[in-house]
């Protein structure tokens, strides 16, 4: 980006300051993105130590092999969920995070305004079995 912009001003286009820009702009992100890093390795490595729950680790752990869903997303749910012994049934985690597991049917009538399918929120109550 930077080489693009120098380039620009070699060939005559009047950027006054943006190769400056851009460059100031390129290691602000590589400092965000360092910082980040740092304090994901510290909260792996807090959640790595002894003193860190084995049941929790596992739940994160868990929910991390699930495909699509990182180990910052995992950390993140069992954060929000805390103590998933108390929810008594799957049914009530999915309502925990708002998602309407209902289907609308009744004879040959199939409901449009459906947000999810049972079928499409197996995955969750098979994981959340997993966890007990």
């Amino acid at each position: 980006m930077t080489n693009a912009a120098k380039e620009a001003k070699i060939i005559g286009l009047p950027l006054d300051g943006l190769a400056v820009k851009i460059d100031s702009t390129i290691t602000l992100i590589k400092t965000i993105e360092s910082e980040i890093n740092t304090i994901l390795e510290q909260i792996n490595t807090f959640i790595n130590s002894e003193t860190f729950p084995n049941s929790i680790r596992d739940n994160i752990n868990l929910i991390d092999s699930i495909p699509g869903i990182g180990r910052l997303t995992a950390i993140t749910l069992i954060a929000e969920i805390g103590d998933i012994d108390g929810f008594l049934k799957p049914k009530h985690l999915v309502a925990f995070f708002g998602i309407d597991s209902s289907v609308n049917e009744s004879g040959n009538f199939k409901g449009d305004n459906k947000k999810f399918q049972k079928e499409e929120l197996v995955s969750v109550e098979e994981h959340y079995m997993l966890l007990h």
